[in-house]
This record gives C-alpha cells, sequence and structure tokens, in this order.
C-alpha cells in the first residue's frame, strides 16, 4: 500500500483547459485503479469527470474509466450486457430532480463500496464464471476467487436457461480492520 496522502483539487481546476483536464483525469483514474494509491477524494475525481462531461460529452476518456487492463491476472470477459455504474448525487437538489422523473415511491438504500461483479450459471445451475465489472463491457474474470467465498453459491436451483446475477462483492469494515496495514481501504481489500 503506497503513503500517498489525498489532497484537495487546486483552485483553478475550473479554469484548466482540455487537454490538462483530461491529464489530470487519466493521472487520477491510474492512481486510484492500477496503483491502489489515489491522491485526491472520490468526491473531487466526480467533479473533474462533471467537468469533462459538460466540458466534451464526447470525449473518449469517458469510456475508458476504471481499470486499464494492464496487469490483468484472469482473462477477459466480454459481457452480454454492458454493467453500468450508478450515477452519484452529492446535493439534495439534484436527488429531488432525479426523483421527479418517478411516479410512486422511491426506496433509498445504502451504498456498498465494493466491486461489482457478475456471476453467469449455465443451465444445469453451476457457477461457470464470475467476472468484474471492468469498463463496463469488459471485466476480468475472477472465477477461482470467488468460488472460495462461502457467501456466493457455486449452484443454484437449474433453470433450463443461463442466469446471470449482479451484485457488489464487499468486504465489512469489521472484517476489514485486520488488513489497514495492507490496502488503503476496505473496496480496494476485496478487490
Amino acid at each position: 500500500m503506497s503513503s500517498t496522502q489525498q489532497r484537495p483539487l487546486p483552485d483553478d481546476w475550473e479554469s484548466w483547459d482540455l487537454t490538462k483536464l483530461e491529464s489530470e483525469i487519466e493521472g487520477h483514474n491510474r492512481a486510484y485503479w492500477d496503483e491502489d494509491s489515489p491522491t485526491i477524494s472520490d468526491y473531487d475525481y466526480d467533479r473533474l469527470i462533471e467537468r469533462l462531461r459538460a466540458l466534451a460529452p464526447d470525449s473518449s476518456l469517458l469510456d475508458h474509466l476504471g481499470p486499464s487492463f494492464v496487469d490483468v491476472v484472469g482473462e477477459v470477459v466480454t459481457h452480454a450486457a454492458p454493467m453500468l455504474s450508478l450515477d452519484k448525487c452529492y446535493q439534495e437538489e439534484g436527488l429531488l430532480k432525479w426523483a421527479e422523473k418517478f411516479e410512486g415511491a422511491v426506496i433509498m438504500t445504502p451504498k456498498i463500496d465494493g466491486v461489482a461483479c457478475s456471476l453467469r450459471y449455465n443451465e444445469r445451475g453451476e457457477l461457470y464464471l464470475a467476472a468484474t465489472r471492468g469498463d463496463g463491457t469488459h471485466g476480468e474474470s475472477i472465477t477461482p476467487n470467488v468460488t472460495q467465498m462461502a457467501s456466493i453459491p457455486t449452484k443454484i436451483p437449474p433453470q433450463g436457461v443461463e442466469v446471470e446475477v449482479r451484485g457488489e462483492v464487499y468486504l465489512p469494515l469489521s472484517a476489514f480492520a485486520s488488513l489497514t496495514d495492507r490496502f488503503s481501504n476496505p473496496r480496494n481489500a476485496a478487490a
């Protein structure tokens, strides 16, 4: 684990040109995903991404956020349907505006910060593939790791068709307490 400290965005970040903004995002993306050493908060990273979306909604960088797959250990897997990430909201006003799109009740639950995972079971109900979300289109096979997790069934009742289950692999804070010397946060330990 790196001892890199997180720092706030500089005061002039909103005046950066597109080249500078994309370069900063690429660096922060690499620090978070590949080096396990984020140098800014998730909130500040999200602010940079929103700024890029406003300045250049067609930027190819927006399609390549997440792990770079430079050190992929498992096989690269193509998802049958994209695994999208949830949008974020930091202010009540934005949440209320989003909720206006729905009729009826909206249920909120705490977000679990883990690793998005796709589990694929064959028509006999046997787990044959577990993969990370990756960039949403391609993930990494983590099947051997997942089959070691007692909470994930390697067999479900046969459905006669392939079944995909998506969820989050996470580590409770109580389990993370003994790993703080090896990992910077519970999400990275779960990964």
